[in-house]
């Protein structure tokens, strides 16, 4: 029996403007039973609760055989990220994860949580170190705060591009320095 289930998931630009993107579940092929998901937009805590959410309702049809999560996403929050990273390795369904587009920052930790990593042929993936915005008075403590956070999750991206490429330790500490050393993979060097 072919269901579709449908959502949204609202992402917010980084001027204050929203922007809506869909965001799919569609059951494609009966003989198979494979769900698909589109995440497209600003990874955040609600698009990704959404996503926990969807992922939650899947997981209860025991026919599904396989997820196929398609992510287009310059990233976002770190902890959302690290809340996809989390919902994709404890799916009982196996996950498979595919640059639809672009995946960057925070959405390259949802991307590499799945053992089966994919990528559509104009898919591109970008590494950078983290990146803090703050507006307003800048004290000690603040600037303290701030570079614990910071190596908080630079530390997390350090994690995941151990466990998921073959980026030696000071390739991985030479991207996550300077936004200058940031890295664009193609889907043909992301193999490599």
């Amino acid at each position: 029996m072919l269901k579709i289930y449908t959502s949204l998931i609202l992402a917010y630009a980084a001027v204050s403007i929203s922007v809506v993107n869909a965001a799919s579940i569609q059951k494609t092929d009966p003989t198979n039973e494979i769900a698909k998901i589109y995440c497209s937009g600003g990874i955040n805590t609600s698009s990704i609760s959404r996503l926990v959410s969807i992922f939650d309702e899947i997981n209860k049809n025991s026919g599904t055989k396989r997820i196929y999560l398609y992510i287009n996403s310059y990233g976002g929050d770190m902890d959302a990220g690290l809340m996809a990273s989390a919902v994709i390795k404890s799916s009982k369904i196996p996950v498979t994860t595919v640059a639809m587009s672009t995946v960057g920052s925070s959405a390259t930790i949802m991307l590499c949580a799945a053992e089966d990593r994919r990528s559509l042929p104009d898919g591109y993936i970008y590494l950078h170190p983290s990146l803090m915005n703050y507006n307003g008075d800048v004290r000690p403590n603040y600037i303290q705060a701030m570079t614990n956070e910071s190596r908080r999750f630079n530390n997390i991206f350090k994690k995941t591009y151990e466990k998921r490429t073959n980026l030696t330790d000071d390739m991985i500490n030479n991207i996550l320095y300077s936004e200058s050393n940031r890295i664009t993979y193609t889907p043909e060097d992301a193999k490599k």
